[in-house]
């Protein structure tokens, strides 16, 4: 299955999830935006070297079978990625975080609410993707 994984750079769950996907031989990620130039910001700066980027990054979201918004504190690029998903009418995994138990808090969005999103905790989409889980 291809797969969008949207959420916050420089998280280790997120990345722990595209590293696993990359490595699987049932799946594979449409976009892997941790591969892209750590020199791309401020973004606004650079629009010559980021445009083909951006681009890229909302073509491997219209290319993608599934798309996982891993919610986080302080979204904002990923909440874009959802909008072209919801557009798209792509099925949407939504991962909650739980730090000890507790629900980690995020940016809501009414956008959330829409049909094709599903919320579960990312160890369940490991374990519906076959991934390892990760506890």
């Amino acid at each position: 299955m291809d797969i969008y994984v949207a959420g916050k750079y420089g998280t280790e769950r997120v990345s722990s999830l595209m590293e696993d996907i990359t490595n699987s031989d049932e799946h594979k990620l449409t976009c892997d935006w941790r591969t892209f130039p750590p020199d791309c910001k401020p973004y606004i700066e650079k629009v010559a070297q980021n445009r083909p980027l951006a681009d890229n990054m909302v073509q491997a979201v219209k290319d993608a079978d599934l798309v996982i918004l891993v919610l986080a504190d302080g979204l904002y690029g990923a909440m874009v990625e959802l909008g072209v998903a919801l557009a798209e009418g792509k099925r949407i995994w939504v991962g909650m975080e739980f730090d000890e138990g507790k629900k980690v808090e995020h940016r809501e969005s009414i956008f959330l609410c829409s049909t094709n999103v599903k919320y579960m905790d990312l160890e369940i989409i490991r374990e519906n993707l076959y991934l390892p889980v990760k506890v």
